[in-house]
């Protein structure tokens, strides 16, 4: 069997080469991060169109490196990149629902707006029980279309554990946007003196 996984030093050498886009031979550390690509199972055509050479270069630079595109063979690489890449989603929906947590708090915290009084020159400090309708309408639709967002992150990469993370989440929601609307909040008017 040969072993498809590449090798640290490789890795490193990999990332730290660019291979220029030019028609003609390989120069040998390029040949090396073809090898690399192709271990880490990057598409044939892919390096191709990176490379800028033809396909049937890259084949045979995998050839005669042990190598092969076969999808049988490439199969166990791409299965690791693909539950990679779901963590990564998984990871990236799990900080987006906290902004969603944060923005739905916002909805419903209460509002200081500061102000200068033209005329006399004393600073007024408004206090509103909660944002504006102007303010509340962004913040909805920040809300709608974070929680879409969402929706479609989860759902792409585990669509059982994202819809079950979904209905926690507006169940939860639910419950304190409840508890926020339950709360009285007076509208305070206070004026601080000019210096």
């Amino acid at each position: 069997m040969i072993d498809t996984a590449a090798d640290p030093a490789e890795e490193q050498q990999a990332d730290e080469l660019q291979i220029v886009k030019r028609p003609g031979p390989f120069a040998p550390d390029e040949e090396a991060q073809v090898i690399v690509l192709i271990k880490r199972g990057t598409a044939r055509n892919q390096i191709a169109r990176m490379t800028g050479r033809d396909g049937s270069t890259i084949t045979r630079i995998a050839q005669r490196a042990g190598l092969s595109f076969d999808r049988d063979h490439l199969a166990p690489i791409r299965a690791a990149r693909a539950s990679d890449l779901s963590l990564r989603r998984l990871a990236i929906a799990q900080q987006m629902a906290d902004h969603l947590e944060k923005l739905v708090a916002e909805l419903h915290r209460p509002l200081t707006i500061r102000r200068i009084n033209t005329r006399t020159g004393a600073v007024e400090v408004l206090k509103l029980p909660q944002p504006d309708p102007a303010a509340k309408r962004d913040l909805a639709i920040a809300i709608g279309i974070l929680s879409d967002k969402i929706s479609n992150v989860l759902t792409t990469s585990a669509p059982q554990e994202g819809r079950a993370a979904i209905i926690n989440l507006f169940e939860s929601l639910k419950l304190t946007v409840a508890a926020e609307d339950a709360k009285p909040a007076p509208q305070i008017i206070d004026q601080e003196p000019s210096d």
